[in-house]
């Protein structure tokens, strides 16, 4: 699994974009590279965005969002997810979502800041 992690000081959000298809032993690095990166601290909104790549279906996406969920609790974490391959803001549970604009993801991610 490829993915890229990015730090958006304003509106400090942390974005993991996935690159690739997401594996159980990639979810594992993507945890750990989120929690070694220089701007991550506890409540950290996270962004999980998969729509910069053809190969990772929606379910890999919500797949590397539960594998954080589960290693990073205090974290809201958001799926970015292309249009034609996701429903649009389907709420997945009371600390996730799923969107397809990055200004809705961010909004939502902000609201629920600790």
């Amino acid at each position: 699994m490829d993915l890229a992690i990015e730090f958006l000081h304003i509106p400090g959000v942390l974005i993991l974009r996935l690159h690739s298809r997401f594996t159980r032993a990639g979810g594992k690095i993507a945890v750990q590279r989120v929690i070694a990166h220089g701007c991550y601290r506890p409540c950290i909104p996270i962004l999980v965005d998969g729509t910069e790549t053809e190969s990772a279906s929606t379910s890999d996406v919500r797949a590397l969002r539960a594998a954080l969920a589960r290693a990073i609790p205090d974290s809201a974490i958001a799926t970015l997810v292309n249009a034609i391959s996701g429903p649009p803001d389907g709420i997945a549970g009371p600390d996730e979502a799923d969107f397809t604009t990055p200004s809705d993801a961010i909004r939502w991610l902000t609201a629920k800041r600790c």
